[in-house]
């Protein structure tokens, strides 16, 4: 399915770890297919933040393709399936709504 976005923003985008990998390219594009970021992982995941949000649309779609790199970088293993990711718009939470104040009852002079 579709990954979806923190409230934060953030997107967390984990793969199974390749044999013989180094490391792994990450590539993202966004709906008109434009690359928006194209960045090496050492691990076999990563955070995806800061990508723009249509406040228009429920959410923006994006895609990302991951390849396992080798020891040079002749050395590329084959893409990973597309997948889509959804940035949702940031959602602050709402402030809480007080229900009732009660004070400390006052002593009484003796």
């Amino acid at each position: 399915g579709t990954i979806q976005s923190s409230v934060d923003g953030m997107i967390l985008v984990r793969w199974r770890d390749v044999n013989g990998a180094k490391s792994y390219n990450v590539r993202v594009w966004n709906e008109e297919g434009k690359e928006v970021k194209n960045f090496n992982a050492p691990k076999t995941f990563t955070y995806l933040k800061n990508l723009p949000v249509d406040p228009k649309q429920k959410e923006t779609p994006y895609y990302v393709v991951v390849t396992p790199l080798g020891d040079t970088p002749d050395i590329r293993g084959k893409d990973s399936e597309r997948k889509t990711l959804a940035m949702l718009p940031l959602r602050n939470l709402e402030p809480p709504t007080i229900k009732s104040i009660q004070t400390e009852q006052e002593e009484q002079p003796q």
